[in-house]
């Protein structure tokens, strides 16, 4: 079994929301965590917790994954060994439990307990699982995974277009927290999968996007924000409320003054990351535009630093042209739009 629950409206409320699918599946891991469970003596025995996950049916494994709960970290080497084995094999065994509800509590927790283990090799059991979905905790630690898990979140992108809330979140903290673990490549690789979910076909992907883009932050992206929160078309109810819309004005509302703040340098720093993300993979004529761009934005990072504004403006004009002619050789709108409006921010710095 697959947890898998349709997102049918948004919960909001003041610093926070869930989509229902996501707060459906919230609910049920804090049910698992929280609510009623077989008693559990205060003294676990490691040993008997093997016991218990080698059992042949579910039932008395899920018995052992509750116990593990119970364990204070880190656990044992054996221990962990076990649960990855577990959570392995499960992930690769297509069950059904015979239609007992409360398999699905087994498969929540077996999420719980690779997460608990701290082996990342879990992480494409732990999404296979449908555990990307379960909890924000738990997409921090397929983010912890760097940019190995890119195929990965691209694959659940195009099947289940549905997950594609968690797999935005697990993109931006990916790019907020674990930076570190990003090469100048990942990060473009990061950035354009995150750029390219305001012009995403999954409404759950397009209303994650602004709460990255406050979680990161990313103040570059208000004039994104600015047209996703005019032009979104996703109407929750026939009397015209657009959620993608109202957390688009709510990001920018609360971005509006740090992107305000930032300076000339900010903002050809936002360009040039800007760049390398709408052109990554770019062939063609696009390649030849993208080339273009790039060197123009070289220049105006060299005019910048001879405190010459008169040429760093005519070149930032020049990379304005090239991206007018990348748009035409099918560079993404949602990226031409992004860095025109930087750029003619940045243009209106030079007095241009």
């Amino acid at each position: 079994m697959r947890l898998k629950l349709k997102t049918t409206r948004v919960v909001e409320w003041p610093g926070a929301r869930l989509t229902a699918r996501r707060a459906a599946l919230v609910g049920f891991a804090a049910c698992v965590i929280l609510g009623p469970r077989p008693a559990i003596a205060q003294a676990v025995s490691v040993d008997s917790v093997l016991q218990t996950l080698a059992a042949p049916d579910w039932p008395t494994r899920s018995r052992g994954l509750s116990a593990i709960r119970e364990l204070p970290g880190p656990l044992p080497a054996t221990l962990v060994a076990s649960i990855v084995t577990l959570v392995k094999h499960e992930a690769m065994t297509p069950h059904t439990g015979n239609g007992s509800e409360d398999y699905g509590e087994y498969t929540v927790d077996l999420v719980l307990a690779a997460v608990k283990s701290g082996d990342k090799s879990t992480i494409p059991a732990i999404v296979a699982l449908g555990g990307l979905g379960v909890s924000s905790g738990i997409t921090g630690f397929v983010a912890s995974g760097g940019p190995s898990i890119l195929p990965t979140l691209d694959s659940i992108a195009h099947v289940a277009p549905d997950d594609g809330d968690a797999v935005v979140e697990t993109l931006g903290l990916l790019y907020g927290r674990y930076s570190q673990t990003l090469s100048a490549a990942d990060s473009a690789a990061v950035l354009s999968r995150l750029f390219g979910a305001a012009a995403s076909s999954s409404e759950t992907a397009r209303l994650e996007l602004p709460f990255v883009a406050l979680r990161v932050p990313l103040p570059e992206l208000v004039p994104l924000l600015r047209t996703m929160a005019a032009t979104d078309t996703s109407q929750l109810l026939p009397e015209g409320v657009y959620p993608v819309r109202r957390a688009a004005q709510r990001a920018v509302d609360t971005l509006a003054a740090q992107y305000n703040a930032m300076g000339s340098g900010g903002l050809l720093s936002s360009l040039l990351r800007e760049r390398s993300a709408g052109c990554l993979g770019a062939t063609g004529a696009l390649h030849g535009h993208c080339q273009g761009m790039q060197a123009h934005l070289a220049a105006v990072q060299k005019h910048l630093g001879e405190s010459n504004p008169t040429a760093a403006l005519a070149s930032l004009r020049n990379f304005r042209g090239s991206l007018a002619k990348a748009a035409t050789a099918g560079l993404n709108p949602s990226f031409v739009g992004l860095m025109d409006a930087n750029a003619a921010r940045l243009q209106g710095m030079f007095g241009g």
